[in-house]
């Protein structure tokens, strides 16, 4: 299998007083992220990629706006990660895909140190590939999109 490179790019959108444009500028790169690898912007600079492959789950982390990575600790996470939402450098959810049930959803509160099980599909009843927040009236919902639950 052949080498996989994600290569990271910002859109900037530049606004004159009478032309409006915008440019893709490369930033940054993230080596080997697999072959489906998902991304969640938590702020301007803060961004988590996850991915992997089979039973080697990826994560990486930027604090610079993409322009550099570090990998993050799977630590206790078993599967290819499918879908992720990032709300600061500290805190992020994550859902592992790729498998017919048994699939987690983690959480961390500690930038990927420790990863928490936060809800467990039954077995053969599948996977995450989605997830989604919103703020309202100060309450925080979320949603975890799964395939056949």
């Amino acid at each position: 299998m052949g080498k996989h490179i994600l290569h990271i790019f910002i859109l900037a959108i530049l606004i004159p007083a009478s032309v409006i444009s915008a440019e893709w500028v490369l930033v940054g790169t993230v080596n080997q992220p697999g072959m489906q690898p998902s991304i969640s912007a938590a702020d301007r600079n803060i961004v988590w990629i996850v991915g992997g492959s089979s039973q080697a789950p990826k994560i990486f982390r930027s604090v610079n706006r993409g322009v550099d990575w570090s990998p993050v600790s799977t630590t206790g996470i078993t599967y290819e990660l499918y879908c992720v939402w990032g709300f600061n450098d500290q805190t992020c959810f994550v859902g592992e895909g790729e498998v017919n049930g048994g699939a987690s959803l983690f959480r961390t509160n500690n930038g990927g140190t420790t990863w928490n099980v936060i809800f467990t599909t039954p077995p053969n009843r599948g996977y995450f590939n989605g997830l989604g927040f919103t703020k309202y009236n100060n309450n925080l919902f979320g949603l975890a999109i799964a395939e056949r639950i």
